[in-house]
């Protein structure tokens, strides 16, 4: 479905935004060290980057706020946002009485969620720890040469 404006409205696992457009925060950062040398200047080292922190900020009425609790539960699941789209999983949800109503009459509630995004660093760790009971153990990513 396309709203209005040719946009295609934001989604998290089967949650489709009944309004189109929330607001997407996307938070990038890069993984550092510090070293002090024998001469007493610092040394800043890059280590990679960190997986992408996403919040969204919207407005969902009341017959979504079952899937919007259950959000969190989920593990690994897909965000499409004209922000930001891939995987992510989802670290906790807020939501809020707004004391308005939607033309439909349903009450209307602000939402705030918070994810992290899943790359393939994430899921070497998930899978390492998943896969401790085969025979064929897998080595997490930091160890590997």
């Amino acid at each position: 479905m396309v709203d209005g404006y040719g946009r295609t409205p934001a989604r998290i696992a089967q949650l489709e935004f009944t309004y189109a457009d929330p607001a997407v925060d996307v938070t990038t950062e890069q993984r550092t060290v510090e070293h002090e040398t024998v001469d007493d200047r610092i040394v800043v080292q890059t280590l990679g980057r960190k997986p992408d922190q996403i919040k969204i900020d919207g407005v969902v009425p009341a017959y979504e706020l079952d899937e919007i609790d259950a959000l969190t539960e989920l593990g690994v699941t897909s965000l499409r946002t004209q922000r930001w789209e891939g995987d992510v999983i989802i670290k906790s949800t807020n939501t809020t009485f707004k004391r308005a109503r939607a033309k439909t009459g349903d009450w209307l509630y602000d939402v705030s969620i918070t994810c992290i995004e899943v790359d393939d660093r994430t899921e070497a760790i998930e899978e390492a720890g998943a896969s401790s009971s085969s025979e064929e153990e897998s080595v997490p990513w930091w160890q590997e040469e």
